[in-house]
């Protein structure tokens, strides 16, 4: 395992321009890496593995949605703070944080932004932390691409409501 000694000389006094919160936001999701992601993530980049046990750390420490207001799931942040988190996961691993900027800014902004009430309150709780079935599609995203030639031939992923109808990914 990897010893993360990361400083962050501020060179340019950026952070006198950011507000306190800003740099709690940035500060504990800098820990959260040199924690979690840089002792483990070279072995897991020789085998070629994506780390899916971070899918929990990252829904815990509100990297999925983090603008997402509080009464939908997510933090409330602004987009400098999501900016500065995604700029620390970005340091830890490119993969880790493409997976929260996907979920983020692909999936639960259109909900949110586009989305009626009742899929609000369905998809985007669901989506800010973690339960089985953001894991489950997670891994079925994984799955597609770790292999991409076989992407073809499976059936589409597929998300099931109440009503009986599916969407395909």
């Amino acid at each position: 395992m990897a010893t993360d000694l990361f400083k962050s000389p501020d060179y340019y006094q950026l952070d006198d321009l950011f507000t306190e919160e800003h740099i709690l936001v940035r500060e504990a999701t800098r820990e959260w890496v040199k924690r979690e992601v840089s002792p483990i993530i070279e072995d897991y980049a020789q085998r070629a593995e994506f780390p899916k046990h971070l899918v929990k750390g990252l829904a815990e420490v509100g990297a999925f949605g983090p603008y997402i207001p509080q009464e939908y799931g997510g933090a409330g942040l602004d987009q400098i703070s999501y900016g500065l988190m995604m700029q620390e996961i970005e340091r830890g691993d490119s993969g880790v944080r493409s997976t929260c900027s996907v979920q983020s800014s692909l999936v639960m902004y259109p909900i949110y932004k586009y989305g009626n009430e009742e899929q609000r309150q369905r998809y985007l709780i669901e989506a800010c932390g973690d339960d089985a079935e953001l894991r489950r599609r997670v891994d079925a995203l994984l799955a597609a691409h770790e292999e991409p030639e076989s992407y073809l031939d499976r059936p589409a992923i597929q998300l099931g409501s109440d009503s009986g109808t599916e969407t395909d990914v």
